[in-house]
């Protein structure tokens, strides 16, 4: 059997939780899922068409880092790559660094 080795610096843990997505830009949002998560970075699926390098926030519901499942956890994030994906709910899957908390509260 062959050996799978990480080329990320800290592994991925499984999360499924709704998250929504917001270009800073335009103020336009969009709906998503949670798919994993490290302490720098997530990886999410959506049906929008977002461009590697572009900042954007997400909100996360029943996030993983927080204790709260009541709120929507909030992030800047930075697309670090993106790939279309055949599933049946979402076109696209993105992997992003958590640059900071997000300005905004609430989504």
């Amino acid at each position: 059997m062959p050996r799978i080795i990480e080329k990320r610096s800290e592994t991925r843990l499984e999360h499924k939780s709704p998250v929504v997505i917001i270009e800073p830009t335009s103020g336009l949002s969009f709906r998503g899922r949670l798919v994993n998560y490290c302490t720098r970075g997530l990886y999410f699926e959506t049906d929008c068409d977002l461009k590697p390098g572009a900042e954007i926030d997400i909100g996360i519901e029943n996030s993983p880092f927080t204790d709260f499942s009541d709120i929507y956890d909030c992030y800047r994030t930075k697309i670090v790559w993106r790939k279309k994906i055949d599933q049946i709910f979402y076109s696209f899957g993105y992997a992003v660094q958590i640059t900071s908390a997000s300005k905004k509260n609430t989504f």
